[in-house]
């Protein structure tokens, strides 16, 4: 639909493409696509996953930036696909999300978290948590701060309506990890739903460990069933140094 940020993407695509002089045909053998695949792309028909996105940036030498955003837009918000580094934004805090997830199937489920003094930045289903720019999706927003934890608001990038909470406690700096609560209201075919989280500074390579600590336990259903709702106990520190 005219308008709509699939046409927007859609229409960047096609103005770049074409400005490398390349044809449908060429594009979609490099992209390892069909021709009808890019065309559809090309006019807003089909959405577009990031992993696909950053791939075409790339072919077409350019940033991600440019197929999602015009050239003012990009500008402002550059910072979210290159990590700022001005003294305004201040450094950034580089975290490492896990979550156990059950859905299509059970999987241990990889984001990266980049947090600074203004913006906030998931990278979601990432192939590893080095390569963070492999990832299915992409989330940007803000990040508030209480006494007692931090609560980050997010929107996928392609997706306006798709959004996630994810709330950690405090403090992190004397504690290599803690647990956090993870929200998110996505679009199409998934229902939202919310689950426990792992936030570490560090990698977390034990995947039977993380498993045990993501997975509902028999005592959780029991707080669940007592409440009638569904909550992460933050007093559990699990990570101390």
């Amino acid at each position: 639909m005219q308008g709509s940020i699939d046409y927007l993407v859609g229409s960047r695509l096609r103005q770049y493409r074409r400005l490398r002089g390349y044809s449908l045909i060429e594009f979609s053998a490099m992209l390892h696509r069909s021709k009808s695949a890019i065309s559809k792309y090309e006019r807003g028909e089909v959405s577009i996953d990031l992993r696909t996105l950053n791939e075409m940036a790339r072919l077409l030498d350019i940033p991600l930036s440019g197929l999602l955003l015009d050239e003012q837009e990009a500008g402002q918000v550059s910072s979210l696909f290159h990590l700022p580094t001005s003294e305004e934004d201040g450094p950034q805090q580089r975290l490492y999300v896990y979550m156990w997830s059950g859905r299509p199937k059970a999987y241990l489920s990889r984001q990266v978290l980049f947090l600074s003094a203004h913006t906030a930045t998931l990278f979601g289903e990432v192939e590893s948590e080095e390569n963070y720019c492999a990832c299915k999706y992409c989330f940007a927003g803000e990040g508030r701060r209480s006494d007692l934890s931090y609560r980050v608001f997010l929107r996928n990038l392609t997706h306006e309506n798709d959004l996630v909470i994810l709330d950690f406690q405090l403090p992190l700096n004397n504690q290599t990890e803690v647990p956090g609560f993870f929200c998110t209201f996505s679009i199409g075919p998934h229902f939202p739903l919310a689950t426990k989280a792992i936030l570490s500074r560090e990698p977390i390579r034990d995947e039977e460990r993380l498993k045990k600590l993501l997975i509902f336990d028999r005592e959780d259903f029991k707080t669940y069933r007592r409440q009638n709702s569904f909550s992460v106990n933050y007093t559990n520190r699990i990570g101390t140094v």
